[in-house]
């Protein structure tokens, strides 16, 4: 298997686990936001009253049901943006690699934002994945125009 054919089954990989997500959230959006937010705090172990995820439940709740359907428009959406970049990358496709190099790139500056001023370890995880993604497309478009 080719390095572009690991990052096309990673960015799969991404585009299901976000359609998995856009999925619940076109479920529960015949529901309240209220429902939604003590149900998703429910099955994540959490508790409503407790202070952590205070915010977010406070979040959820006011989310209207348009918002919800544009949140799950934007992430079905991400997620077929992902698929599409996959499918060239597995085919090898010169546009796949300069979509992942803008798709991973312009998340960068972000990332490092977050580094700095809200460390963590996953963070740090994320960006040299996303880093290393973007070198590797960089240096395979490089190589191809040599």
């Amino acid at each position: 298997m080719s390095g572009l054919q690991v990052i096309a089954l990673f960015e799969f990989l991404k585009g299901l686990t976000v359609l998995t997500a856009g999925l619940g959230f076109l479920e529960f959006l015949h529901y309240r936001a209220q429902h939604v937010g003590e149900h998703f705090l429910a099955h994540a172990g959490l508790n409503a009253h407790h202070q952590i995820p205070k915010p977010l439940a406070q979040y959820i709740s006011g989310l209207t049901d348009q918002n919800m359907q544009l949140l799950a428009i934007g992430i079905i959406a991400y997620c077929f943006m992902r698929w599409l970049e996959a499918y060239g990358l597995w085919r090898e496709k010169s546009w796949a690699q300069w979509l992942g190099i803008l798709s991973g790139g312009i998340y960068l500056p972000y990332e490092f934002y977050e580094l700095l001023f809200h460390f963590s370890w996953i963070k740090v995880l994320i960006t040299l994945v996303n880093i290393t993604i973007v070198v590797y497309l960089v240096r395979t478009r490089e190589q191809k125009r040599v």
